[in-house]
Protein backbone atom coordinates (compact mmCIF):
# COMPACT_ATOMS: atom_id res chain seq x y z
CA UNK A 1 0.00 0.00 0.00
CA UNK A 2 1.44 3.42 -0.89
CA UNK A 3 2.16 6.04 1.51
CA UNK A 4 -0.25 9.18 1.94
CA UNK A 5 1.49 12.03 -0.06
CA UNK A 6 1.41 14.79 1.93
CA UNK A 7 1.43 18.34 0.07
CA UNK A 8 4.45 20.51 0.90
CA UNK A 9 2.77 24.50 2.44
CA UNK A 10 3.35 25.72 -1.20
CA UNK A 11 0.86 22.87 -2.30
CA UNK A 12 -2.31 24.87 -2.36
CA UNK A 13 -0.70 28.22 -2.79
CA UNK A 14 -3.12 31.56 -3.56
CA UNK A 15 -5.09 32.09 -6.57
CA UNK A 16 -3.12 35.20 -7.39
CA UNK A 17 -0.31 33.78 -7.07
CA UNK A 18 -0.61 31.28 -9.63
CA UNK A 19 -2.73 33.74 -12.34
CA UNK A 20 0.90 35.75 -11.99
CA UNK A 21 3.07 32.67 -12.68
CA UNK A 22 0.78 31.86 -15.59
CA UNK A 23 1.21 35.35 -16.71
CA UNK A 24 4.73 35.41 -16.24
CA UNK A 25 5.25 31.47 -18.24
CA UNK A 26 3.39 33.27 -21.10
CA UNK A 27 6.08 35.96 -20.73
CA UNK A 28 7.99 33.85 -21.09
CA UNK A 29 7.38 31.40 -23.69
CA UNK A 30 4.67 32.90 -26.03
CA UNK A 31 6.71 36.00 -27.65
CA UNK A 32 9.27 32.49 -28.37
CA UNK A 33 6.52 30.33 -29.68
CA UNK A 34 4.80 32.91 -31.88
CA UNK A 35 7.84 34.26 -33.82
CA UNK A 36 7.95 33.69 -37.15
CA UNK A 37 4.95 31.27 -36.74
CA UNK A 38 4.31 31.81 -40.93
CA UNK A 39 7.63 32.47 -41.89
CA UNK A 40 7.73 28.99 -43.87
CA UNK A 41 5.87 27.21 -46.20
CA UNK A 42 3.68 24.08 -45.44
CA UNK A 43 5.72 21.63 -44.69
CA UNK A 44 5.75 18.08 -46.54
CA UNK A 45 3.51 16.16 -46.49
CA UNK A 46 2.03 16.68 -43.19
CA UNK A 47 1.14 20.27 -42.96
CA UNK A 48 0.05 20.37 -46.40
CA UNK A 49 -2.08 17.26 -45.78
CA UNK A 50 -3.59 18.98 -42.29
CA UNK A 51 -4.18 22.14 -44.32
CA UNK A 52 -5.51 20.86 -47.63
CA UNK A 53 -8.24 18.49 -45.60
CA UNK A 54 -9.66 21.43 -44.11
CA UNK A 55 -9.54 22.97 -47.21
CA UNK A 56 -12.06 20.25 -49.25
CA UNK A 57 -14.38 21.06 -46.10
CA UNK A 58 -15.09 24.07 -46.63
CA UNK A 59 -15.16 23.62 -50.29
CA UNK A 60 -17.60 21.33 -50.48
CA UNK A 61 -19.41 21.81 -46.87
CA UNK A 62 -19.13 17.90 -45.97
CA UNK A 63 -17.82 17.78 -42.62
CA UNK A 64 -18.33 13.90 -42.12
CA UNK A 65 -16.33 12.34 -44.89
CA UNK A 66 -12.96 13.71 -44.98
CA UNK A 67 -11.06 13.95 -48.60
CA UNK A 68 -7.92 14.78 -49.35
CA UNK A 69 -7.39 16.21 -53.08
CA UNK A 70 -10.89 14.65 -53.85
CA UNK A 71 -10.70 11.26 -52.28
CA UNK A 72 -11.81 9.65 -49.32
CA UNK A 73 -9.44 9.74 -46.64
CA UNK A 74 -9.90 7.76 -43.40
CA UNK A 75 -6.80 7.30 -41.33
CA UNK A 76 -7.15 10.17 -38.61
CA UNK A 77 -10.47 11.50 -37.17
CA UNK A 78 -11.76 15.06 -37.84
CA UNK A 79 -11.11 17.43 -34.95
CA UNK A 80 -7.48 18.77 -36.04
CA UNK A 81 -9.49 19.41 -39.37
CA UNK A 82 -12.42 21.06 -38.01
CA UNK A 83 -10.30 22.88 -35.99
CA UNK A 84 -8.30 24.11 -38.72
CA UNK A 85 -11.33 24.65 -40.79
CA UNK A 86 -13.04 26.85 -38.54
CA UNK A 87 -9.42 29.20 -38.78
CA UNK A 88 -9.33 28.96 -42.51
CA UNK A 89 -12.68 30.42 -42.69
CA UNK A 90 -11.87 33.24 -40.15
CA UNK A 91 -8.48 33.81 -41.57
CA UNK A 92 -7.69 32.07 -44.77
CA UNK A 93 -4.85 29.81 -45.34
CA UNK A 94 -2.31 31.40 -43.83
CA UNK A 95 0.64 29.82 -42.11
CA UNK A 96 1.04 31.47 -39.33
CA UNK A 97 -3.17 30.93 -38.73
CA UNK A 98 -3.26 27.37 -39.63
CA UNK A 99 -0.29 27.04 -37.05
CA UNK A 100 -1.57 28.95 -34.45
CA UNK A 101 -4.34 26.42 -33.16
CA UNK A 102 -1.32 23.57 -32.76
CA UNK A 103 1.08 26.36 -31.32
CA UNK A 104 -2.09 26.85 -28.86
CA UNK A 105 -2.13 23.69 -27.84
CA UNK A 106 1.54 23.71 -27.34
CA UNK A 107 1.22 26.31 -24.96
CA UNK A 108 -1.73 25.11 -22.93
CA UNK A 109 0.68 22.19 -22.25
CA UNK A 110 3.36 24.52 -20.75
CA UNK A 111 0.79 26.12 -18.34
CA UNK A 112 -1.12 22.80 -17.38
CA UNK A 113 1.97 21.08 -16.44
CA UNK A 114 2.69 24.01 -14.01
CA UNK A 115 -1.04 23.58 -12.67
CA UNK A 116 -0.24 20.21 -12.10
CA UNK A 117 2.95 20.59 -10.76
CA UNK A 118 2.43 22.85 -8.41
CA UNK A 119 -0.85 20.93 -7.03
CA UNK A 120 0.45 17.89 -6.33
CA UNK A 121 4.13 18.97 -5.45
CA UNK A 122 4.84 22.82 -5.02
CA UNK A 123 5.26 25.96 -6.56
CA UNK A 124 8.90 25.98 -7.90
CA UNK A 125 8.25 22.36 -8.67
CA UNK A 126 5.42 23.36 -10.99
CA UNK A 127 7.59 26.27 -12.62
CA UNK A 128 10.59 24.43 -12.95
CA UNK A 129 8.70 21.29 -14.92
CA UNK A 130 6.75 23.99 -16.72
CA UNK A 131 10.10 25.86 -18.03
CA UNK A 132 11.82 22.42 -18.99
CA UNK A 133 8.97 21.38 -21.01
CA UNK A 134 8.60 24.48 -22.86
CA UNK A 135 12.39 25.01 -23.42
CA UNK A 136 12.71 21.38 -24.94
CA UNK A 137 13.58 21.32 -28.39
CA UNK A 138 11.32 18.72 -29.53
CA UNK A 139 8.40 19.49 -27.92
CA UNK A 140 8.97 23.65 -29.35
CA UNK A 141 9.43 22.55 -32.73
CA UNK A 142 6.50 20.35 -32.80
CA UNK A 143 4.14 23.34 -31.18
CA UNK A 144 4.96 25.20 -34.83
CA UNK A 145 3.78 22.04 -36.80
CA UNK A 146 0.78 21.36 -37.67
CA UNK A 147 0.59 17.83 -37.16
CA UNK A 148 -2.32 15.60 -34.89
CA UNK A 149 0.59 14.41 -32.44
CA UNK A 150 0.76 17.61 -30.17
CA UNK A 151 -2.92 17.91 -29.71
CA UNK A 152 -3.21 14.95 -29.04
CA UNK A 153 -0.80 14.74 -26.81
CA UNK A 154 -2.16 17.75 -25.14
CA UNK A 155 -5.09 15.76 -24.48
CA UNK A 156 -3.32 12.36 -23.24
CA UNK A 157 -1.98 15.06 -20.66
CA UNK A 158 -4.75 17.27 -19.52
CA UNK A 159 -6.87 13.62 -19.40
CA UNK A 160 -4.49 12.29 -17.09
CA UNK A 161 -4.03 15.62 -14.96
CA UNK A 162 -7.63 16.04 -14.48
CA UNK A 163 -7.91 12.26 -13.62
CA UNK A 164 -5.27 12.23 -10.92
CA UNK A 165 -6.31 15.23 -9.29
CA UNK A 166 -9.81 14.13 -9.13
CA UNK A 167 -8.40 11.35 -7.12
CA UNK A 168 -6.86 13.37 -4.65
CA UNK A 169 -10.15 16.08 -4.02
CA UNK A 170 -11.90 15.09 -0.97
CA UNK A 171 -14.82 17.26 -2.18
CA UNK A 172 -17.94 15.71 -4.11
CA UNK A 173 -18.41 18.34 -6.63
CA UNK A 174 -15.02 18.78 -7.13
CA UNK A 175 -13.97 15.35 -7.92
CA UNK A 176 -16.95 15.50 -10.23
CA UNK A 177 -15.56 18.54 -12.06
CA UNK A 178 -12.24 17.09 -12.30
CA UNK A 179 -13.80 13.70 -13.87
CA UNK A 180 -15.39 15.51 -16.16
CA UNK A 181 -12.56 17.27 -17.13
CA UNK A 182 -11.06 13.75 -17.56
CA UNK A 183 -14.17 12.64 -19.71
CA UNK A 184 -13.61 15.48 -21.75
CA UNK A 185 -10.04 15.30 -22.82
CA UNK A 186 -10.59 11.69 -23.57
CA UNK A 187 -13.33 12.28 -25.62
CA UNK A 188 -11.67 15.11 -27.71
CA UNK A 189 -8.30 12.85 -27.59
CA UNK A 190 -10.28 9.85 -29.50
CA UNK A 191 -11.58 12.47 -32.35
CA UNK A 192 -8.20 13.72 -32.46
CA UNK A 193 -6.27 10.63 -33.41
CA UNK A 194 -8.34 7.24 -32.52
CA UNK A 195 -8.66 4.77 -30.02
CA UNK A 196 -4.74 4.91 -29.45
CA UNK A 197 -5.19 7.58 -26.98
CA UNK A 198 -8.14 6.25 -24.88
CA UNK A 199 -5.75 3.05 -24.69
CA UNK A 200 -3.01 4.99 -23.36
CA UNK A 201 -4.96 7.05 -21.18
CA UNK A 202 -6.78 3.33 -19.49
CA UNK A 203 -3.64 1.13 -19.11
CA UNK A 204 -1.69 4.14 -17.45
CA UNK A 205 -4.72 4.05 -14.91
CA UNK A 206 -5.55 0.67 -14.46
CA UNK A 207 -1.56 0.16 -14.29
CA UNK A 208 -1.48 2.77 -11.65
CA UNK A 209 -4.38 1.68 -10.09
CA UNK A 210 -3.60 -2.16 -9.74
CA UNK A 211 -0.23 -0.84 -8.43
CA UNK A 212 -1.04 1.59 -5.46
CA UNK A 213 -4.29 -0.52 -4.64
CA UNK A 214 -6.58 2.57 -5.56
CA UNK A 215 -9.28 0.49 -7.41
CA UNK A 216 -12.19 1.65 -4.95
CA UNK A 217 -11.18 5.41 -5.33
CA UNK A 218 -11.72 5.77 -9.20
CA UNK A 219 -15.03 4.63 -9.31
CA UNK A 220 -17.32 7.60 -8.79
CA UNK A 221 -20.75 6.95 -8.18
CA UNK A 222 -21.79 9.33 -11.48
CA UNK A 223 -19.51 7.16 -13.52
CA UNK A 224 -22.58 6.53 -15.88
CA UNK A 225 -22.75 10.60 -16.37
CA UNK A 226 -19.17 10.34 -17.32
CA UNK A 227 -19.54 7.27 -19.95
CA UNK A 228 -23.12 9.09 -21.47
CA UNK A 229 -20.68 12.46 -21.77
CA UNK A 230 -17.89 10.65 -23.58
CA UNK A 231 -19.85 8.47 -25.85
CA UNK A 232 -21.77 11.68 -26.82
CA UNK A 233 -18.70 13.33 -27.77
CA UNK A 234 -17.22 10.31 -29.62
CA UNK A 235 -19.94 8.29 -31.18
CA UNK A 236 -21.95 11.06 -33.68
CA UNK A 237 -18.84 11.35 -36.02
CA UNK A 238 -18.21 7.52 -36.16
CA UNK A 239 -21.70 6.74 -36.32
CA UNK A 240 -22.56 8.76 -39.53
CA UNK A 241 -19.22 8.10 -41.00
CA UNK A 242 -20.18 4.51 -40.85
CA UNK A 243 -23.62 5.45 -42.45
CA UNK A 244 -22.05 7.21 -45.32
CA UNK A 245 -18.99 4.97 -46.02
CA UNK A 246 -19.95 1.29 -45.31
CA UNK A 247 -15.67 1.29 -46.42
CA UNK A 248 -14.97 3.41 -43.29
CA UNK A 249 -15.41 1.09 -40.21
CA UNK A 250 -12.66 -1.63 -41.81
CA UNK A 251 -10.35 1.18 -42.74
CA UNK A 252 -10.40 2.81 -39.77
CA UNK A 253 -11.03 0.65 -36.83
CA UNK A 254 -8.75 -2.40 -38.37
CA UNK A 255 -6.12 -1.13 -40.87
CA UNK A 256 -5.28 2.04 -39.10
CA UNK A 257 -5.78 0.79 -35.91
CA UNK A 258 -4.79 -2.90 -35.59
CA UNK A 259 -2.70 -3.09 -38.77
CA UNK A 260 -0.81 -0.22 -38.12
CA UNK A 261 0.36 -1.12 -34.89
CA UNK A 262 0.93 -4.54 -35.48
CA UNK A 263 2.47 -4.80 -39.01
CA UNK A 264 4.63 -2.71 -41.55
CA UNK A 265 1.94 -2.05 -43.89
CA UNK A 266 2.58 1.69 -43.62
CA UNK A 267 6.75 1.28 -44.28
CA UNK A 268 7.47 2.79 -40.68
CA UNK A 269 9.15 0.11 -38.80
CA UNK A 270 12.23 1.19 -36.82
CA UNK A 271 14.59 -0.86 -34.36
CA UNK A 272 13.04 -0.90 -30.71
CA UNK A 273 15.42 1.92 -29.18
CA UNK A 274 14.60 4.26 -32.05
CA UNK A 275 12.89 6.65 -29.75
CA UNK A 276 16.09 6.46 -26.72
CA UNK A 277 18.30 9.22 -29.11
CA UNK A 278 14.72 10.63 -30.15
CA UNK A 279 14.25 11.69 -26.24
CA UNK A 280 18.13 12.70 -25.93
CA UNK A 281 18.42 15.18 -28.32
CA UNK A 282 14.62 16.05 -28.28
CA UNK A 283 14.46 16.80 -24.58
CA UNK A 284 18.07 18.48 -24.64
CA UNK A 285 19.63 19.43 -21.83
CA UNK A 286 17.34 18.01 -19.29
CA UNK A 287 17.76 15.00 -21.05
CA UNK A 288 20.82 14.74 -18.73
CA UNK A 289 18.86 14.35 -16.09
CA UNK A 290 16.88 11.42 -17.29
CA UNK A 291 18.91 9.03 -15.43
CA UNK A 292 18.95 10.83 -11.74
CA UNK A 293 14.92 11.71 -11.85
CA UNK A 294 13.78 8.07 -12.92
CA UNK A 295 16.25 6.45 -10.16
CA UNK A 296 14.63 9.25 -7.63
CA UNK A 297 11.21 8.26 -9.09
CA UNK A 298 11.87 4.62 -8.86
CA UNK A 299 13.05 4.35 -4.85
CA UNK A 300 10.15 6.85 -4.25
CA UNK A 301 7.42 4.87 -5.76
CA UNK A 302 6.10 4.61 -2.74
CA UNK A 303 4.69 7.73 -2.99
CA UNK A 304 1.09 7.93 -5.54
CA UNK A 305 2.46 11.02 -7.34
CA UNK A 306 5.91 9.50 -8.22
CA UNK A 307 4.07 5.68 -9.22
CA UNK A 308 1.88 7.53 -11.57
CA UNK A 309 4.16 9.86 -13.12
CA UNK A 310 7.14 6.56 -13.89
CA UNK A 311 3.95 4.52 -15.08
CA UNK A 312 3.18 6.98 -16.94
CA UNK A 313 6.22 7.48 -18.94
CA UNK A 314 7.22 4.06 -18.84
CA UNK A 315 4.01 2.57 -20.04
CA UNK A 316 4.14 5.39 -23.19
CA UNK A 317 7.79 4.54 -24.23
CA UNK A 318 7.36 0.70 -23.84
CA UNK A 319 3.92 1.32 -26.00
CA UNK A 320 5.26 2.81 -29.16
CA UNK A 321 8.89 1.39 -29.38
CA UNK A 322 7.12 -1.97 -29.54
CA UNK A 323 5.07 -0.49 -32.25
CA UNK A 324 5.59 -1.63 -35.83
CA UNK A 325 5.11 1.96 -36.69
CA UNK A 326 7.65 4.14 -35.34
CA UNK A 327 7.83 8.27 -36.03
CA UNK A 328 9.44 10.88 -33.87
CA UNK A 329 6.19 12.72 -32.46
CA UNK A 330 4.85 9.42 -31.18
CA UNK A 331 6.86 10.19 -28.19
CA UNK A 332 5.51 13.44 -27.11
CA UNK A 333 2.94 12.17 -24.65
CA UNK A 334 5.96 11.09 -21.97
CA UNK A 335 7.35 14.83 -22.17
CA UNK A 336 5.04 16.30 -19.22
CA UNK A 337 5.80 13.60 -16.68
CA UNK A 338 9.36 13.40 -17.72
CA UNK A 339 9.51 17.09 -17.15
CA UNK A 340 7.89 16.81 -14.22
CA UNK A 341 10.21 14.18 -12.71
CA UNK A 342 13.50 16.16 -13.86
CA UNK A 343 11.93 19.32 -11.65
CA UNK A 344 11.20 17.75 -8.86
CA UNK A 345 15.05 16.17 -9.07
CA UNK A 346 16.31 20.02 -9.48
CA UNK A 347 14.07 21.16 -6.95
CA UNK A 348 15.44 18.65 -4.43
CA UNK A 349 18.89 19.71 -5.83
CA UNK A 350 18.14 23.35 -5.27
CA UNK A 351 16.96 22.68 -1.64
CA UNK A 352 19.70 21.36 -0.47
CA UNK A 353 22.16 23.52 1.17
CA UNK A 354 25.56 23.80 -0.14
CA UNK A 355 26.92 26.51 1.84
CA UNK A 356 27.95 23.60 4.81
CA UNK A 357 31.06 22.47 3.57
CA UNK A 358 32.23 20.89 6.74
CA UNK A 359 29.36 18.34 6.17
CA UNK A 360 30.75 17.28 2.39
CA UNK A 361 34.63 17.43 3.84
CA UNK A 362 33.19 14.99 6.80
CA UNK A 363 31.42 12.60 4.45
CA UNK A 364 33.18 12.83 0.91
CA UNK A 365 31.09 10.32 -0.66
CA UNK A 366 27.89 12.43 -0.22
CA UNK A 367 27.99 14.63 -3.90
CA UNK A 368 26.87 18.40 -3.68
CA UNK A 369 24.48 18.85 -6.13
CA UNK A 370 26.52 21.07 -8.28
CA UNK A 371 28.67 17.67 -9.13
CA UNK A 372 25.85 16.03 -10.11
CA UNK A 373 25.48 17.95 -13.65
CA UNK A 374 28.45 15.68 -14.81
CA UNK A 375 26.05 13.98 -16.72
CA UNK A 376 24.98 16.90 -18.48
CA UNK A 377 28.96 17.88 -19.20
CA UNK A 378 29.18 14.87 -20.63
CA UNK A 379 26.33 14.69 -22.90
CA UNK A 380 26.86 18.48 -23.57
CA UNK A 381 30.41 17.56 -24.46
CA UNK A 382 29.67 15.37 -27.07
CA UNK A 383 27.24 16.65 -28.35
CA UNK A 384 29.66 19.41 -28.94
CA UNK A 385 32.38 17.20 -30.75
CA UNK A 386 30.26 15.48 -32.84
CA UNK A 387 27.71 18.34 -34.07
CA UNK A 388 30.94 20.11 -34.78
CA UNK A 389 32.52 16.80 -37.15
CA UNK A 390 28.47 16.87 -38.46
CA UNK A 391 29.59 17.32 -42.25
CA UNK A 392 31.19 13.73 -41.96
CA UNK A 393 27.97 12.42 -41.64
CA UNK A 394 25.65 14.42 -43.26
CA UNK A 395 27.82 15.93 -46.71
CA UNK A 396 25.05 17.67 -47.56
CA UNK A 397 25.66 20.89 -45.14
CA UNK A 398 28.07 21.69 -47.07
CA UNK A 399 26.22 21.44 -50.69
CA UNK A 400 22.89 21.14 -50.54
CA UNK A 401 22.26 22.48 -47.36
CA UNK A 402 25.17 25.08 -47.14
CA UNK A 403 22.53 27.39 -45.73
CA UNK A 404 22.48 25.33 -42.52
CA UNK A 405 26.06 25.39 -42.22
CA UNK A 406 25.95 28.76 -39.45
CA UNK A 407 22.98 27.55 -37.60
CA UNK A 408 25.08 24.41 -37.06
CA UNK A 409 28.01 26.43 -35.94
CA UNK A 410 26.08 28.26 -33.29
CA UNK A 411 24.69 25.10 -32.20
CA UNK A 412 27.93 23.88 -31.56
CA UNK A 413 28.73 26.90 -29.70
CA UNK A 414 25.43 26.47 -27.69
CA UNK A 415 26.54 22.77 -27.01
CA UNK A 416 30.37 23.95 -25.31
CA UNK A 417 28.73 27.18 -23.64
CA UNK A 418 26.45 24.73 -21.57
CA UNK A 419 29.29 22.12 -20.91
CA UNK A 420 30.97 25.12 -19.33
CA UNK A 421 27.88 25.95 -17.39
CA UNK A 422 28.48 22.23 -15.80
CA UNK A 423 32.11 21.60 -15.90
CA UNK A 424 32.13 19.67 -12.71
CA UNK A 425 34.99 21.94 -11.33
CA UNK A 426 34.50 22.35 -7.40
CA UNK A 427 36.80 25.47 -7.54
CA UNK A 428 33.58 27.14 -10.00
CA UNK A 429 31.80 27.07 -6.91
CA UNK A 430 33.91 28.64 -4.28
CA UNK A 431 34.62 31.15 -6.74
CA UNK A 432 30.79 31.82 -7.50
CA UNK A 433 30.12 32.02 -4.35
CA UNK A 434 32.53 34.38 -3.23
CA UNK A 435 31.63 36.91 -5.81
CA UNK A 436 30.19 40.30 -4.11
CA UNK A 437 27.72 41.42 -6.45
CA UNK A 438 26.32 38.07 -6.41
CA UNK A 439 25.91 38.21 -2.63
CA UNK A 440 24.36 41.55 -2.67
CA UNK A 441 21.97 40.10 -5.30
CA UNK A 442 21.18 37.18 -2.70
CA UNK A 443 22.28 35.01 -5.58
CA UNK A 444 25.03 32.96 -4.51
CA UNK A 445 23.76 29.58 -4.76
CA UNK A 446 26.30 28.19 -7.15
CA UNK A 447 23.82 25.66 -8.53
CA UNK A 448 20.87 28.07 -9.14
CA UNK A 449 23.47 30.65 -11.17
CA UNK A 450 24.96 27.69 -13.19
CA UNK A 451 20.83 25.87 -14.06
CA UNK A 452 19.97 30.02 -15.02
CA UNK A 453 23.32 29.85 -17.56
CA UNK A 454 21.27 26.21 -18.79
CA UNK A 455 18.46 27.61 -19.05
CA UNK A 456 19.09 30.50 -21.07
CA UNK A 457 20.85 28.85 -23.24
CA UNK A 458 18.14 26.39 -23.99
CA UNK A 459 16.04 29.39 -24.91
CA UNK A 460 18.81 30.35 -27.44
CA UNK A 461 19.04 27.63 -28.99
CA UNK A 462 15.14 27.49 -29.56
CA UNK A 463 15.50 31.02 -30.89
CA UNK A 464 17.94 29.89 -33.40
CA UNK A 465 15.89 27.07 -34.67
CA UNK A 466 13.17 29.33 -35.93
CA UNK A 467 15.20 30.45 -38.68
CA UNK A 468 17.19 27.38 -39.39
CA UNK A 469 13.85 25.67 -39.62
CA UNK A 470 12.88 26.10 -43.24
CA UNK A 471 16.34 24.33 -44.17
CA UNK A 472 15.69 21.13 -42.64
CA UNK A 473 12.00 20.80 -44.02
CA UNK A 474 11.29 19.18 -47.17
CA UNK A 475 11.26 21.48 -50.33
CA UNK A 476 7.65 23.21 -50.89
CA UNK A 477 5.83 23.59 -54.08
CA UNK A 478 4.66 27.32 -53.20
CA UNK A 479 7.37 29.05 -55.59
CA UNK A 480 6.39 26.98 -58.55
CA UNK A 481 2.39 27.34 -57.73
CA UNK A 482 2.79 30.27 -58.07
CA UNK A 483 4.71 30.79 -61.46
CA UNK A 484 1.63 28.49 -62.97
CA UNK A 485 -1.14 30.64 -61.28
CA UNK A 486 0.50 33.30 -62.68
CA UNK A 487 0.69 31.99 -66.18
CA UNK A 488 -1.82 29.64 -66.63
CA UNK A 489 -5.12 30.50 -68.09
CA UNK A 490 -8.71 29.21 -66.72
CA UNK A 491 -9.63 25.26 -66.63
CA UNK A 492 -5.93 24.62 -67.43
CA UNK A 493 -5.35 21.52 -64.65
CA UNK A 494 -2.41 20.69 -62.81
CA UNK A 495 -0.81 17.85 -62.40
CA UNK A 496 1.39 15.61 -60.30
CA UNK A 497 3.35 13.58 -62.45
CA UNK A 498 4.59 9.97 -60.89
CA UNK A 499 4.11 11.67 -57.58
CA UNK A 500 1.44 12.94 -55.43
CA UNK A 501 2.44 16.77 -53.87
CA UNK A 502 0.90 16.94 -50.68
CA UNK A 503 1.25 20.99 -51.13
CA UNK A 504 0.07 21.61 -55.03
CA UNK A 505 -3.24 21.16 -54.37
CA UNK A 506 -3.40 23.19 -51.34
CA UNK A 507 -1.65 26.26 -52.76
CA UNK A 508 -3.74 25.18 -56.44
CA UNK A 509 -6.67 25.79 -54.26
CA UNK A 510 -8.19 23.20 -56.58
CA UNK A 511 -8.11 19.36 -56.81
CA UNK A 512 -5.25 18.00 -59.10
CA UNK A 513 -5.01 15.19 -61.86
CA UNK A 514 -2.89 12.71 -60.41
CA UNK A 515 -0.60 10.58 -62.51
CA UNK A 516 0.36 6.69 -62.31
CA UNK A 517 0.70 6.96 -58.15
CA UNK A 518 -1.39 6.67 -55.66
CA UNK A 519 0.63 6.48 -52.37
CA UNK A 520 -1.77 7.07 -49.27
CA UNK A 521 -4.47 8.03 -51.77
CA UNK A 522 -5.08 4.11 -53.12
CA UNK A 523 -7.96 3.10 -50.41
CA UNK A 524 -9.98 5.69 -51.49
CA UNK A 525 -9.60 5.26 -55.31
CA UNK A 526 -10.66 1.90 -54.88
CA UNK A 527 -14.33 2.16 -52.95
CA UNK A 528 -15.46 5.49 -55.35
CA UNK A 529 -14.68 6.38 -58.70
CA UNK A 530 -11.53 8.27 -59.08
CA UNK A 531 -11.13 7.79 -62.40
CA UNK A 532 -11.37 11.43 -63.90
CA UNK A 533 -8.32 12.74 -62.44
CA UNK A 534 -6.70 9.72 -60.01
CA UNK A 535 -5.46 8.39 -63.85
CA UNK A 536 -2.61 6.14 -65.57
CA UNK A 537 -0.32 7.10 -67.46
CA UNK A 538 -1.12 5.36 -70.88
CA UNK A 539 -4.34 7.79 -70.37
CA UNK A 540 -2.86 10.78 -69.67
CA UNK A 541 -0.84 9.67 -73.14
CA UNK A 542 -4.07 10.37 -75.22
CA UNK A 543 -5.00 13.12 -73.22
CA UNK A 544 -1.83 15.12 -74.34
CA UNK A 545 -1.99 13.32 -78.19
CA UNK A 546 -4.99 15.46 -77.47
CA UNK A 547 -3.57 18.44 -77.66
CA UNK A 548 -5.83 20.70 -76.84
CA UNK A 549 -6.13 21.60 -73.32
CA UNK A 550 -2.72 22.78 -71.44
CA UNK A 551 -1.70 20.91 -68.66
CA UNK A 552 0.79 22.19 -66.23
CA UNK A 553 2.76 19.03 -65.14
CA UNK A 554 4.74 18.90 -61.74
CA UNK A 555 7.86 16.39 -61.63
CA UNK A 556 10.40 15.49 -60.50
CA UNK A 557 13.55 14.83 -62.72
CA UNK A 558 13.42 11.45 -63.37
CA UNK A 559 9.75 12.06 -63.73
CA UNK A 560 9.89 14.35 -66.29
CA UNK A 561 12.67 11.97 -68.08
CA UNK A 562 10.01 9.62 -68.09
CA UNK A 563 7.50 12.02 -69.56
CA UNK A 564 9.10 13.38 -72.41
CA UNK A 565 10.59 9.52 -73.25
CA UNK A 566 6.58 8.34 -73.03
CA UNK A 567 6.08 11.09 -75.15
CA UNK A 568 8.58 12.10 -78.26
CA UNK A 569 6.86 13.78 -80.01
CA UNK A 570 4.67 16.16 -77.54
CA UNK A 571 6.83 19.30 -77.33
CA UNK A 572 7.16 20.23 -73.33
CA UNK A 573 8.87 23.66 -72.27
CA UNK A 574 10.09 24.27 -68.67
CA UNK A 575 8.75 26.93 -67.30
CA UNK A 576 10.83 26.72 -63.96
CA UNK A 577 12.88 24.21 -61.69
CA UNK A 578 13.44 24.81 -57.69
CA UNK A 579 15.08 21.67 -55.75
CA UNK A 580 14.63 18.80 -57.44
CA UNK A 581 10.88 19.78 -59.02
CA UNK A 582 10.28 20.96 -62.57
CA UNK A 583 7.65 22.28 -63.60
CA UNK A 584 6.60 22.44 -67.34
CA UNK A 585 3.91 22.66 -69.79
CA UNK A 586 2.83 20.88 -73.29
CA UNK A 587 2.65 22.18 -76.45
CA UNK A 588 -1.27 22.62 -77.71
CA UNK A 589 -2.94 22.44 -81.03
CA UNK A 590 -4.22 25.66 -81.92
CA UNK A 591 -8.22 25.68 -83.68
CA UNK A 592 -7.56 26.75 -87.41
Amino acid sequence: MLTPDRPSSFAYIHAKCIWIDLILLLLVFAPLYFLYLGHSPFATPDEARYVEIPREILATGDWVTPRLNGVKYFEKPPLLYWIEAIFQSIFGIKEWAMRLPITLFGLSGILGTYLFGQRIFNRQTGLLAAFILGSSGLYFALSRLIILDMTVSIFITLSLFSFYVAHLENTLYKRRFYYALFTLFCALAVLTKGIMAIAIIGCVIVLWATLSGSWKSIFPTFLPTNILLFLSITAPWHIMASLRNPEFAYKYFIVEHVLRYTTTIHARYQPVWFFIPILIGGFFPWSAFFAPALIKAFRNRASSHYLFLLIWILFVFTFFSLSHSKLIPYILPLFPPMALLISCLLDEWLSQSIANETEIQLKPQIKSPEQRLVYLFILCLLLGIGSCQIHFFFPEINTDKILLKPYVNILSFCFFATALCAIPIPLCRNYISNLNILKRLSLNNPLAIRLSGISLLSLIILLFLIPASPHIIRPSLQPLVTIALQQRQPNEPFVAYMKYFQDLPLYAHERVVVVETKDELLFGTEVEDTTSWMIGNDYFKKMLVHGKTRYWIFARIDGLTRLKQENPHIEFKEISCDRGVCLVVNTIKLEK
